[in-house]
């Protein structure tokens, strides 16, 4: 009776794994594009506010918390659409460059919305502009250098990942 449960318990860790490997996968994705392209985010924003003579300020600093969570939200687009493909049976290849050609329009969608949305808090001179500048000053700079990353530089972390695991590549 305690080899049926142990023969159990150990096809259920098989199944577990395989259905854990795919995740791991992802988040070490996830972790990939969080470390590269978080760097280039945050330089881009102090960039964007030394050019317009804005200060650091706690505002600013919430601007790159919102700028952070847009660019993790385009990442996963790109990467969950991917993933999409894989399952469907496409290599690794063809998932990118179908997936960076169908989701091109969602991620230029939402930045352009988001810049687009706070263009008038930048420009804006009136009460308050203090306050509001520095916020929407950080993420129209910072979502202009994580667009372009997050079409160019995800797609070829993806394939180099995908490259680098093979063993743990979907059929």
């Amino acid at each position: 009776m305690s080899e049926v449960h142990l023969a159990d318990y150990i096809d259920n860790a098989e199944f577990q794994l395989e259905r854990l490997v795919p995740r791991l996968r992802a988040a070490e994705l996830s972790w990939a594009e969080i470390q590269t392209m978080t760097f280039a985010y945050r330089q881009r924003g102090v960039c964007t506010l030394l050019l317009t003579g804005i200060h650091l300020s706690v505002s600013a600093a919430i601007g790159f918390i919102a700028l952070f969570g847009q660019a993790v939200l385009n990442g996963v687009v790109m990467v969950s659409y991917f993933n999409e493909l894989r399952d469907e049976g496409l290599s690794a290849y063809q998932s990118v460059v179908q997936g960076a050609m169908v989701r091109l329009r969602t991620v230029l969608m939402t930045s352009l919305l988001a810049m687009l949305g706070l263009l008038p808090m930048a420009l804006s001179h009136g009460i308050g502009s203090e306050v509001q500048r520095p916020l929407a000053t950080v993420i129209i700079g910072g979502l202009i250098s994580a667009t372009g990353l997050t079409l160019i530089l995800l797609p070829v972390i993806y394939l180099a990942l995908e490259a680098r695991r093979p063993d743990l590549s979907r059929r």
